[in-house]
């Protein structure tokens, strides 16, 4: 993740929070859930507000919650009444470790070359026949954007990323408009690892 980005959240934690925490649906949550049995374990990647841990918890599930935001970290940790691990997505190191992975808001921050390597650490992460959930927006930018970097994807152009994991199948994918009413779409996916 680009230091840009990271300096972004530390500078507008309490206005991030404020804007994500309280006002979208658990849409993805829930499609995300239905592939997970209760008490299984979570990895909310780059976790921002902790909106998703919370809802995952409150819902009977263990969460390991992570962002690279040392500032959203903080915050994120009195929330949720668990500490935040605060690091960069492409640090992670984690082996056979979760039943599922949700990635939401997070993944478009690592530059479009750096994708399949991250995602082939996630799939490390993932138990077998564990879930993955990413979202990206839609598009073909890549760049600093509202003073953050991302990587917008089409929905082949990140199918043929995933395509190159070979432990990783598609299991679902559909696009919804942007619940901030921004004005953007969202390409989402959720996969499962096959050894």
């Amino acid at each position: 993740m680009e230091d840009v980005t990271i300096n972004y959240y530390n500078k507008n934690a309490k206005e991030y929070i404020d804007l994500t925490r309280d006002t979208a649906k658990e849409t993805r949550e829930l499609k995300f859930i239905k592939y997970l049995k209760k008490d299984s374990y979570i990895l909310d990647l780059g976790c921002g507000s902790g909106k998703a841990s919370k809802f995952f918890m409150n819902n009977g599930y263990r969460v390991c919650a992570l962002d690279a935001s040392i500032e959203l970290a903080k915050l994120t940790s009195e929330y949720l009444g668990q500490q935040v691990i605060c690091k960069r997505m492409e640090e992670i190191d984690f082996n056979n470790e979760f039943d599922g992975i949700y990635a939401s808001a997070s993944l478009l921050h690592i530059p479009k070359n750096k994708q399949k390597e991250v995602l082939t650490k996630l799939t490390k992460a993932l138990k077998e026949n564990g879930y993955m959930y990413v979202n990206y927006k839609y598009g073909n930018f890549e760049g600093i954007r509202d003073g953050r970097y991302y990587s917008d994807f089409t929905m082949e152009e990140i199918e043929k990323i995933i395509e190159q994991i070979r432990q990783l199948k598609i299991i679902e994918k559909f696009i919804i408009e942007d619940e901030l009413g921004r004005g953007n779409k969202w390409i989402n996916l959720i996969m499962k690892k096959h050894l």
